[in-house]
This record gives C-alpha cells, sequence and structure tokens, in this order.
C-alpha cells in the first residue's frame, strides 16, 4: 500500500485526541496512524488523496506542524 508520512509535531495521545477529528475527515477514519514510539514522530496516512495543503493547513490550526518526508518501504511498519 502507498503511503504519505509526515514529520509531525504530534507528540502524545492527547495531542492525536485533538488532531482525530481533523485526520478523520481529511484522510478517513482508520486511514492514518502516529507512530510516538521513534524520536522524529511520524504521521502516516494510508490514502493517496489526501490532500496535503488541506493537511499539514488544518495541523496548523490545530497548533501542530508537519512536513511531508520520504520513508523507505523497508522501514514503515
Amino acid at each position: 500500500m502507498k503511503t504519505k508520512s509526515y514529520k509531525t509535531t504530534i507528540t502524545c495521545t492527547g495531542c492525536i485526541d485533538k488532531v482525530t477529528p481533523l485526520l478523520n475527515e481529511v484522510a478517513g477514519a482508520g486511514n492514518w496512524e502516529v507512530n510516538l514510539r521513534t524520536k522524529t514522530k511520524t504521521l502516516t496516512i494510508n490514502n493517496m488523496e489526501t490532500d496535503n495543503d488541506v493537511l499539514i493547513s488544518g495541523l496548523h490550526d490545530l497548533g501542530y506542524k508537519a512536513e511531508e518526508i520520504d520513508i523507505p518501504e523497508t522501514e514503515k511498519q
């Protein structure tokens, strides 16, 4: 499955609770995940149709940053 990955300032479960409505609306429920276990927190979107500008702008409005990054397929979980 092709995915989009973002380095993000979402750092805790409280943050995830805050962004969940936006991510469900923009990417679709079940089509995203935030990895809090690594030093660089990453948001992975499993919906290639997701509009980057809408996603990044929406997160910014909620007080978070996101920058699209390239993660090799071998490192994706």
